[in-house]
């Protein structure tokens, strides 16, 4: 893979699908990430606790806006395609070049649960990660106990690899984390 391509990050293209839009986060977005990301539903099952208020998703734009330009940050906003009100994020969490893999990650309102939309914006990315960035294999990282993550993991044919189950200590406990994948070669059968 050619680390040129990760340019395309300092201006994230916009992919639609039939009900969002996954385009670029923006300052901008400040109430509406606020909206999901204070709900401790959304958070329950990953690593941040919710936001406090309204000027700490403020500051937390404003880094991503310059993780951006650093080329350093990998999400899109999941954005309904009608309102554009962003209800949620999804995208590369951690990219290893020298595996030529990702991980993928994504986070959405819980006002907008059971509709399809995390897997439908998932869709999109392992597409995008396949097909532009050509890479070898994806991976999700999920806490055991969120079973509507790990729904979503296997609605886009991602698979449980036990080799990587591992024990992390995660907001005052030991949590499970199991690791699913998707390699180039099944994406491609059970895809095109």
């Amino acid at each position: 893979m050619v680390l040129k391509q990760f340019e395309l990050f300092k201006n994230i293209p916009t992919i639609e699908t039939e009900r969002l839009r996954l385009r670029k986060i923006q300052p901008s977005d400040a109430e509406n990430v606020y909206e999901y990301a204070s709900r401790p539903l959304v958070s329950e099952f990953l690593l941040w606790y919710p936001h406090e208020n309204l000027d700490y998703t403020r500051s937390y734009l404003a880094r991503i806006k310059k993780e951006y330009a650093r080329k350093r940050f990998f999400d899109w906003a999941i954005a309904l395609k009608d309102s554009d009100k962003m209800i949620g994020t999804c995208g590369f969490t951690s990219i290893y070049f020298e595996e030529n893999s990702a991980e993928v990650g994504y986070v959405l309102s819980d006002l907008y649960w059971k509709n399809g939309y995390a897997t439908e914006a998932l869709r999109e990315v392992l597409k995008f990660g396949f097909l532009v960035l050509d890479f070898d294999s994806l991976s999700a990282k999920i806490m055991s106990d969120n079973k509507a993550s790990i729904n979503v993991a296997k609605k886009n044919k991602f698979v449980i690899d036990n080799a990587r189950t591992e024990k992390l200590w995660i907001k005052n406990e030991y949590r499970t984390i199991l690791t699913y994948v998707l390699n180039r070669r099944t994406y491609f059968s059970r895809h095109l």
